[in-house]
């Protein structure tokens, strides 16, 4: 009794989260792929909204790294640099989120698209951060420690940003920080 009402109250919840769902609808029509030299990736959108204060129209949705999305934003928040740097030296991974409204006709979505990126990455509005922790493996001190101490010079080679890889190479024993007085 008790698992039947749990799964009319599932699928109640669920027919709620379909109609809501509907309200919003993406279709992407293209997409810059990631540049390692711009240090983002976008893609343009169509986008058709039901949901007030989310306008239907062309947009471009553009994540990067926080220095190119800071750079694609005329304005960003105070606390930007102080936020993304915080989490950066937890190890984590930090990307940026940006997004530009294109144009109000859902139809030049795909014109968008043809277009050079400079024309859609450009005066955009800040989204927010999204980072991920990639968690070192439990072994990697005692290995690291092993190879220091036959003598083998350890290094790492990361394509992470560099806050990101300091703190992973302080996490493994690679380098350390001076102690604060």
């Amino acid at each position: 009794e008790e698992i039947q009402k749990k799964l009319d109250d599932f699928e109640k919840q669920l027919k709620i989260d379909r109609l809501e769902a509907k309200r919003l609808q993406v279709t992407i029509e293209s997409r810059f792929h990631f540049s390692s030299e711009l240090q983002r990736m976008s893609t343009i959108c169509k986008v058709v909204s039901s949901i007030l204060g989310v306008s239907s129209g062309a947009y471009c949705l553009t994540k990067g790294s926080p220095e190119a999305i800071a750079k694609l934003c005329p304005s960003k928040p105070d606390w930007y640099d102080a936020t993304y740097r915080a989490m950066a030296e937890k190890g984590q991974r930090v990307l940026g989120l940006a997004y530009k409204l294109l144009d109000s006709d859902t139809g030049t979505a795909r014109a968008y698209g043809q277009k050079p990126r400079d024309a859609s990455e450009s005066e955009m509005t800040f989204a927010g951060f999204i980072s991920f922790k990639c968690e070192t493996r439990t072994d990697s001190m005692l290995v690291i420690k092993a190879l220091q101490d036959s003598k083998h010079k350890c290094v790492m080679l990361t394509g992470d940003a560099p806050l990101t890889a300091l703190s992973v190479a302080h996490e493994v024993g690679i380098c350390e920080f001076p102690a604060e007085n």
